[in-house]
């Protein structure tokens, strides 16, 4: 027998027979859990949230179905066998719940009945299920949350209609992207290009992103090359009513696809975390007091911190500044020397694996709430056990030092990374197992700046690098861009490059370069200008050449000044093949063969031909 909806709502209601399923909220930098969301399940028909929560709006019974939500979630995270210490919880509130001036004392109550939980680890996450008339009642709900150590989320941005009005009131510490911006990023340049924006934007705010909806690897790797952090959806652990740990495959494969997060914008710096963390200091705060806190700082003056550990794990980080100024000072702390260790700590420091960029962490640093910004950054390993700590000082001499350093390698024209860097690039490709590099430059570039002048060769110029940039993530998750100088450019991407990218980027080269041809020039497709012998001719329209090398062309532990001979012997013959075409193409060298010959396959449309390096002669395939 089918039970009416209202009645069954009621019998929910008067049971709590809300349970609560977590879902986790990943670090894909890493594969840790950043947190969970605790998701409500009835009963019955109003089992899944689609059919609860309308049928609770439908009959007037929001607040108290939300109240029992929050409750139980608050609730389980203090069991035992909690998933979710010392991690986020985000908490989902409507607009109408999370205005009403009854809120935050049920809040602040129900955390109050768990012991060592912290408010900073409490996200209250704003859905747009229902409009509210007063949006300024969530500015100021917003605002006093946050007043008392409460962060706030805004949910599926991007699939209502008062997304910006929200986020305009409420500036949001967490802004989660809605699925219909994630699902087929990794195919559509116009949500690629909307996720980049709103990097930038969260950047410039301080808010943080994070991807909802995540179910394949290619939308992985689409957000981790924007630069979004965290993302949760199947892909990365369904909802689950018990402690799951992160599955050591899918661990390793985030570590294979998210390299973005070890470097700034796709430009190594050159310096990681290991050259500059310290040894730190551990207290095991299992079974501990702050009067033991107390002691250890007076026994060792010289300590700044404490870095908690639990079960070898960190817990928590403890400043002499913050443990005195929390318990009253030397004097004052008598109130608190029998309570936990763990009551004074900041849950949730700043944690990161050693191989992250300086500028990266430098970033993640500032973006850290006023009262955490000059605190250390605690750095661990794949199992999150201390390594050891980086100072703010430290990181900031250093980001300063490194900065100063890129600006004088960078090419003043793009401000692309120059020669010091390419270096650098290739020395720690040569060291990996697969490796692609991209030899690319302008066919005819010299004969456009005596025909049409250095101002506009620099503005084609500086379209190229442009177009470059925009198609550095689809060259690579971990792709390196530098400018040699003039028209020579070069990319560097661990693993193979898909042959449909540089075809793209080809054509895409091909149709941006005609704003910088006179009509008359465009239409014939050639233009006169003196050539290199000083005799006027008709020169073909610039077209672009990538010559692309791969590891297994390369001699066992070359130096890498192979690279460059390499290089340029192929990019000979895609000049020669661009001259026949008149279009943009590249060449990619796949050895076959112990003799030394090298298949060049260019993109859809053109021939394949077979070139021996000794003699060089194209002979064809066919």
């Amino acid at each position: 027998m089918t039970l009416d909806p209202a009645f069954l709502l009621e019998q929910i209601l008067s049971e709590k027979a809300v349970r609560i399923a977590f879902q986790p909220i990943v670090d894909l930098s890493d594969g840790s859990v950043f947190g969970h969301e605790a998701l409500a399940r009835g009963k019955g028909a109003l089992e899944m949230p689609g059919a609860l929560f309308p049928c609770a709006r439908a009959l007037g019974k929001t607040w108290e179905l939300e109240k029992t939500c929050l409750e139980n979630a608050l609730a389980a995270m203090g069991k035992g066998n909690s998933p979710l210490q010392p991690g986020r919880l985000f908490l989902n509130a409507s607009p109408r719940v999370f205005a009403d001036p009854r809120f935050p004392e049920v809040l602040a109550r129900e955390i109050g009945r768990i012991p060592g939980i912290s408010r900073d680890q409490i996200v209250v996450e704003l859905t747009e299920q229902e409009g509210l008339e007063d949006e300024s009642l969530l500015k100021f709900q917003a605002r006093h949350l946050s007043g008392h150590g409460f962060s706030v989320a805004l949910d599926d941005f991007g699939a209502g209609n008062s997304g910006l009005r929200i986020l305009m009131e409420c500036c949001p510490a967490f802004l989660k992207l809605d699925r219909g911006i994630i699902r087929g990023i990794d195919r559509s340049a116009l949500r690629m290009q909307l996720v980049k924006s709103l990097v930038a934007f969260a950047d410039a705010v301080g808010t943080t992103l994070i991807g909802e909806g995540v179910e394949t690897w290619e939308e992985v790797e689409s957000l981790a090359q924007l630069g979004v952090r965290y993302a949760q959806g199947f892909l990365l652990g369904r909802p689950s009513f018990e402690r799951t740990e992160p599955d050591p495959a899918m661990r390793k494969k985030l570590a294979s696809l998210c390299g973005p997060w070890r470097k700034e914008h796709g430009m190594e710096l050159g310096i990681l975390l290991r050259d500059l963390r310290e040894p730190c200091e551990t207290f095991s705060s299992e079974g501990r007091t702050c009067e033991e806190l107390d002691r250890t700082f007076r026994k060792n003056p010289e300590i700044d911190h404490l870095v908690l550990v639990e079960n070898g794990r960190v817990s928590g980080l403890v400043t002499r500044q913050h443990f005195y100024f929390i318990t009253g000072g030397p004097v004052g702390y008598s109130l608190y020397q029998k309570r936990p260790a763990h009551s004074v700590a900041k849950k949730n420091p700043l944690k990161v694996q050693e191989g992250i960029s300086v500028t990266t962490l430098a970033d993640l640093a500032m973006k850290r709430k006023p009262e955490d910004l000059y605190d250390p950054v605690v750095v661990t390993d794949t199992e999150d056990r201390v390594l050891g700590t980086v100072t703010m000082r430290k990181l900031i001499m250093r980001s300063k030092e490194l900065e100063t350093e890129r600006a004088l390698d960078c090419n003043p024209l793009t401000g692309l990374p120059g020669n010091r860097a390419i270096e650098r690039w290739i020395s720690s490709a040569l060291a990996q197992p697969s490796f692609t590099l991209i030899y690319a430059d302008l066919d005819h570039f010299k004969e456009y700046n005596d025909r049409y002048g250095f101002l506009r060769g620099d503005d084609l110029i500086r379209f190229t690098a442009g177009l470059f940039r925009d198609f550095l993530p689809k060259i690579g998750p971990e792709a390196c861009l530098g400018h040699v100088g003039g028209d020579d450019f070069v990319f560097i991407s661990p693993g193979r490059v898909r042959e449909e990218a540089l075809a793209a980027l080809c054509e895409a080269f091909d149709q941006g370069k005609e704003r910088f041809f006179d009509p008359e020039d465009l239409e014939r497709g050639a233009y006169h200008a003196l050539n290199r012998a000083g005799e006027l001719q008709a020169i073909p329209l610039v077209t672009l050449s990538l010559a692309v090398i791969v590891e297994s062309n390369l001699p066992e532990n070359p130096h890498p000044g192979v690279l460059s001979s390499e290089s340029a012997a192929l990019k000979k013959a895609v000049k020669k093949q661009n001259g026949q075409t008149r279009k943009s193409g590249f060449l990619v060298d796949r050895r076959l063969c112990p003799v030394g010959g090298i298949i060049f396959q260019p993109p859809s449309g053109f021939s394949a031909c077979f070139w021996q390096r000794n003699p060089q002669v194209e002979i064809p395939l066919n």
